[in-house]
């Protein structure tokens, strides 16, 4: 099948009728295919036009606009529950720390160590993450697929980096930290260990995150999503069940 088909004027289809046959040029008999009309064997000459049927016809701006929508929406509404099922699992700890004894002060631990991981180890790695995006969907989109994997590999050890230089030395402060700022002794320490744990799974975040963008970028969003499914339902299963067998650490150790 010819990817490019010759169409004289006289024969194309919204021509048909209006186009008087006798004027156009000489039948070209042993003519090359490359300068005949595909339907007529006619040789494309003077008065008549050459298209390639492969381009598709044109479409109106509202047609557009509505494809483009849907095009977006298929991409996007993968990467938003892969997103709420990533914060899914910390509200299931505090609702199992909660009920711990003294689980008013182990809350506000599990509350307080959460947000301040988020700060220093989450949000650190994704943000980014978030500004090497484009970097991932330029390499692809040009084809590129040598730099896809270059990308990947320098935001990898750019994390790992991150994480020895600025996530460990913060989690080592938050305690003191905690305490600067006002919070009860109970508080502060308890958080300070919930931090600590937390770091612990720091490197697969660090991988998770890298192969989601890495793939997002590559218009492969539901893998990403169906992981993170299966992550958070794993997690709300250990939380509650690592938190009755080992009382607060058992939360962190979920994650």
């Amino acid at each position: 099948c010819e990817s490019w088909l010759r169409i004289c004027t006289p024969c194309r289809p919204e021509d048909a009728g209006r186009i008087n046959t006798s004027e156009r040029p000489t039948a070209a008999r042993g003519v090359s295919s490359n300068t005949a009309c595909t339907m007529c064997k006619y040789a494309v000459g003077e008065g008549c036009t050459s298209v390639d049927e492969s381009d598709p016809p044109a479409t109106s701006l509202a047609q557009r606009v509505l494809a483009e929508i849907v095009a977006i929406f298929h991409l996007a509404w993968p990467q938003t529950i892969t997103n709420v099922m990533g914060f899914a699992p910390r509200l299931v700890i505090l609702g199992a720390v909660g009920h711990l004894e003294n689980g008013a002060v182990l809350l506000g631990a599990a509350g307080i160590g959460s947000m301040y991981a988020n700060a220093t180890h989450l949000m650190l790695i994704r943000g980014c993450t978030f500004g090497a995006a484009p970097l991932f969907s330029q390499a692809f989109g040009a084809g590129n697929q040598h730099r896809v994997g270059l990308v990947l590999m320098r935001v990898l050890l750019i994390h790992a980096m991150m994480a020895v230089c600025l996530s460990l030395p913060l989690t080592a402060a938050a305690g003191p930290l905690l305490a600067a700022a006002g919070q009860p002794a109970a508080i502060a320490s308890n958080a300070q260990t919930f931090i600590w744990i937390r770091l612990l799974g720091l490197p697969g975040t660090i991988v998770l995150t890298d192969l989601q963008a890495f793939l997002n970028a590559q218009r492969c969003v539901r893998l990403p999503m169906v992981v993170q499914l299966v992550a958070a339902g794993t997690q709300a299963v250990l939380c509650v069940s690592l938190t009755a067998a080992l009382g607060f650490v058992g939360a962190p150790l979920a994650m």
